[in-house]
């Protein structure tokens, strides 16, 4: 039977399970099918709109109170699931970002809360239309260990106190293009869904694995955000994330580490992430480098210590570069690291010296506290050596440090002027051939150097900055 004799509404149930592309195809082939497709690309713009950005509660919903639809912009997400059991391969399609946050609750001053939404009768309704295909969907899950779907079974099914992790994961499992996960204040609410993705995880590093190559092949982007100050998220929540195979991107904000723990040793193949950037944090050296020695390839750090704020993890740029030195000379161009000066102790200040960054032959931009350059002092001559073999001095030289690729160098003033000047010693002489690339130094506060000084820089063809004008 030609598809042209099949009524409008069977044509467009059928277009539904094609790809946008073929459906784009489909509208060049004649008037009716034209006439058809358009109505399938409308609707494939509004199911984009509404589901390219899944917003879950991570919360256990109360039965008296929240169970809505939707609360703002988050969905229940057994309402989700519902519709994509209903149209699998349809829906499926479209989500590419998931945010996950504490449930918000109504607010009675927003009319659209006010409106009627999905009530405990509605989740009744799914739960007892869907039962079997849920409970399906766990015994098919690869990601499931086998003495563990029972009780999964459980927590899908529990009515009163529904476990809301459970459905993301099982949900997460079912969706091909998402690319970037969002997880804001609720690490402790999502055991569940943790546990699936480390599944997850792991079935990808195995290539032998039932699961492997079948969830979260296209997530690039994991961001972890903690706002409550008198507790960081555990470092060691992006372990399973890092060993995905498409993830390029780590993202944090107050994180505590004094330990990175991983899924296993080693990665095969080694995680292709290409930039962390980790803010208002404290983590320590080695839990950084339990994470790093498993990239292959980074090419961008950022991380500001924020000591006072966050855990009591120590300020340790040395143990940070040591490992930067041998995991990432190869590929590292952005380096910004930095400290809330008043979150340091005592004993950070022995771990704030920079050493010699030479080895980074492709470093283009630099930000870092002008305190890093400050040597520490040996306790005696005999074993007081130091890194690069530099000589025994208070300040190290900016072109005995910096790499000769730098392009441009940041620096947040912390040191007295008196030392600070001496970071610049030889740089008008030694520029040339030291440091050719450079081309612009930005200061983020007061700039040390005198009026004439300025005008040698400037005569090198160097672009003095501070974070606010030209100087």
């Amino acid at each position: 039977m030609s598809l042209l004799a099949f009524p409008n509404e069977i044509t467009l149930r059928i277009i539904s399970y094609i790809h946008l592309s073929t459906i784009v195809s489909f509208a060049l082939t004649c008037k009716t099918l034209h006439q058809v497709s358009c109505a399938a690309l409308r609707r494939h713009a509004s199911l984009k709109s509404q589901y390219s950005i899944l917003c879950f509660g991570t919360d256990d919903y109360d039965a008296n109170d929240i169970w809505k639809q939707r609360i703002g912009n988050q969905i229940h997400p057994l309402v989700f699931l519902d519709r994509l059991l209903e149209s699998p391969i349809e829906l499926a399609y479209y989500p590419t970002e998931l945010q996950l946050e504490p449930t918000h609750s109504r607010d009675p001053n927003n009319d659209e809360d006010e409106k009627p939404g999905v009530l405990k009768d509605e989740i009744l309704r799914i739960l007892n239309v869907r039962r079997s295909e849920i409970s399906q969907l766990v015994l098919d899950c690869p990601f499931i260990a086998s003495d563990r779907r029972e009780t999964w079974c459980i927590l899908l099914s529990h009515v009163e106190r529904l476990s809301v992790d459970a459905f993301i994961g099982i949900i997460v499992s079912l969706l091909p293009n998402l690319q970037s996960i969002t997880i804001s204040d609720v690490s402790y609410r999502i055991e569940r869904f943790r546990e699936l993705v480390t599944a997850i995880a792991i079935a990808n590093q195995d290539s032998t694995s039932e699961g492997h190559g079948k969830a979260l092949t296209n997530l690039t982007e994991c961001a972890v955000d903690r706002t409550d100050t008198e507790m960081g998220e555990d470092f060691t929540l992006f372990a399973p994330f890092a060993a995905l195979p498409a993830m390029r991107s780590l993202h944090g904000n107050m994180i505590d580490g004094e330990d990175f723990t991983y899924l296993g040793e080693p990665w095969d193949p080694k995680s292709r992430i290409e930039e962390i950037k980790i803010g208002n944090s404290a983590i320590s050296s080695s839990a950084f480098t339990s994470l790093l020695e498993r990239i292959e390839s980074l090419e961008r750090f950022t991380y500001h210590h924020a000591g006072s704020i966050v855990g009591s993890g120590r300020y340790e740029v040395t143990g940070m570069m040591n490992a930067l030195r041998e995991h990432a000379s190869h590929s590292l161009q952005q380096l910004d690291l930095t400290a809330d000066q008043d979150s340091l102790v005592g004993d950070d200040e022995d771990e704030q010296w920079i050493g010699s960054l030479k080895c980074f032959q492709k470093l283009r931009v630099i930000r870092v506290d002008d305190n890093v350059f400050q040597k520490p002092i040996p306790e005696s001559q005999s074993d007081g050596a130091l890194v690069e073999g530099f000589c025994d001095e208070e300040v190290a030289r900016v072109v005995d440090v910096l790499p000769a690729s730098v392009r441009v160098l940041k620096l947040a003033p912390e040191m007295k002027s008196e030392h600070a000047k001496k970071l610049w010693n030889g740089f008008v002489e030694q520029r040339e051939e030291m440091l050719p690339e450079l081309r612009k130094i930005v200061w983020e506060g007061r700039c040390p150097l005198g009026m004439a000084t300025r005008e040698q820089f400037k005569d090198l063809g160097i672009v003095l900055k501070n974070s606010q004008q030209n100087l």
